[in-house]
């Protein structure tokens, strides 16, 4: 088993991509949830990333929320996908590599006991293995 080269906790989810992203006079622009979690995500960034610039990677993240459930216990309609985008472009900005190098993702939707809501992102070298 490969054990994770970086191992990124952030106390929030991402916002979804139809939250981030919006039209102005025909261009794509950021909005201001997309910049807020952006800056968040900054703050989480470890200190000495290894190099993965020749690397293969595969990717796992975790979005830990209590609600994904209704209170009548049906699921919710929130697509994982939809925060896979932003989660992984605000992280990858900050890293010295692109995301291109993803050839694996894997994105879980976790129920938490609690009322804390948080992503954590593990990145696996293929490489290495």
């Amino acid at each position: 088993m490969v054990s994770a080269v970086v191992i990124i906790e952030i106390p929030e989810l991402p916002c979804s991509v139809n939250k981030a992203f919006s039209t102005f006079r025909g261009h794509r622009i950021t909005t201001r949830d997309y910049k807020a979690w952006a800056r968040l995500v900054e703050q989480y960034i470890p200190d000495n990333i290894p190099d993965l610039s020749r690397s293969c990677l595969s990717v796992e993240i975790d979005l830990i929320a209590p609600n994904w459930f209704t209170k009548v216990g049906s699921i919710r309609k929130v697509d994982a996908d939809n925060y896979a985008k932003t989660c992984l472009d605000a992280i990858f900005y900050h890293l010295p590599i692109d995301d291109s190098h993803i050839f694996t993702l894997k994105i879980s939707k976790v129920v938490s006991d609690s009322q804390n809501r948080r992503t954590v992102v593990r990145i696996y070298d293929l490489s290495a293995s």
